[in-house]
C-alpha cells in the first residue's frame, strides 16, 4: 500500500523501519530527471524536505540493461553510475536514486543485514533478468530472501501497456503467465509489474514481504508522469530513492 504526501508516496512496508527512508516522487514534484541541468532549484528543493544532502544522493544513468553495481565511499563521489540499471549498498548516509515515468522501480530492503538496494526495470531490463541479478547480488553479500522486503513502484499498469503481438509472444516465452501476458479487446498487453514479481517470487522472496500498490502511471497521469501518455510539454521523470540514514 502507498502513503501519498503532497509531493512524494511512500509504501507501507517499511513503515516500521525508521532508520528507512524510501520515497518516490510525484508530477507535484516536478521533472527530476538527475541529469536535467535545468532543474537543479527543484531538486535541491526536494532533497531539502527529506534532510537529504546532495553529495548523499547516488543515481545511474539508466541503458535498460542488467547490470548491477555495488556502491560505496569510493565510487559515490561519481553521483552518477554509468550505463547501470540496479545499485545496492551496505553503507548508510548514502541514498540511491532511480528516474522512472512507466518503467517499474524497485526497492529492496534486508532488515537483517541493512543493505538497500533499487532496480530500473523497463521491459529489456525485466527480460533480461534485473531483478534476479540484483537479488544474487544481495544474497551474496549475505542476505537472506526470506528476510528480504521489497516494494514494487507506480509503474505503467498492464492495462495501459499495448504491445504488438509478437512483442506479447516472446516475452511470453519468458513469463508465462495470463497475469503477466493477456488479450484485452483483441489487444495484446503486458503486465511489468507483475512479471518482476513473479520473478521475485520464483526467487524465493516471500509473497507477504513483497508490496505492489496498484497503480498506472499512465491511469493516473494527473499524479505520475508517463512516457506513454504525456505529451513533449508535460513529460518528466519521477525520481525514487532508499537509504539508510546515519545514526546522530
Amino acid at each position: 500500500m502507498l502513503t501519498v504526501g503532497h509531493n512524494f508516496i511512500s509504501f507501507s512496508i517499511f513503515e516500521k523501519f525508521p532508520e528507512l527512508l524510501c520515497v518516490m516522487s510525484t508530477r507535484v514534484a516536478g521533472d527530476l530527471y538527475i541529469k536535467n541541468p535545468r532543474q537543479p532549484v527543484k531538486m535541491q528543493s526536494f532533497l531539502n524536505q527529506l534532510a537529504i544532502r546532495t553529495d548523499e544522493l547516488v543515481s545511474m544513468e539508466q541503458v535498460h540493461g542488467s547490470e548491477v553495481v555495488i556502491v560505496n565511499r569510493t565510487n559515490k563521489n561519481d553521483r552518477i553510475i554509468l550505463a547501470v540499471d540496479s545499485l545496492v549498498t551496505q553503507s548508510p548516509g548514502l541514498f540511491l536514486g532511480v528516474n522512472v515515468a512507466d518503467c517499474v522501480p524497485v526497492f529492496l530492503y534486508d532488515p537483517v543485514k541493512k543493505i538497500v538496494g533499487v532496480v530500473h526495470a523497463g521491459w529489456r531490463g525485466t527480460e533480461q533478468g534485473i531483478v534476479a541479478n540484483s537479488i544474487n547480488q544481495l544474497i551474496k553479500l549475505g542476505v537472506d530472501k526470506h528476510s528480504l522486503l521489497v516494494a514494487i513502484g507506480p509503474h505503467i499498469g498492464g492495462c495501459c501497456y499495448e504491445v504488438s503481438a509478437d512483442f506479447a509472444q516472446s516475452f511470453k516465452t519468458k513469463f508465462p503467465s495470463d497475469r503477466v501476458v493477456f488479450q484485452t479487446q483483441n489487444k495484446w498487453h503486458v503486465d511489468l509489474g507483475e512479471a518482476n514479481k513473479l520473478s521475485l517470487l520464483e526467487l524465493g522472496v516471500l509473497p507477504e514481504h513483497i508490496d505492489v500498490p496498484i497503480t498506472c502511471t499512465s491511469c493516473q497521469n494527473a499524479r505520475y508522469f508517463s512516457f506513454r501518455k504525456d505529451s513533449k510539454a508535460t513529460f518528466g521523470e519521477m525520481l525514487g530513492m532508499i537509504g539508510i540514514r546515519q545514526k546522530v
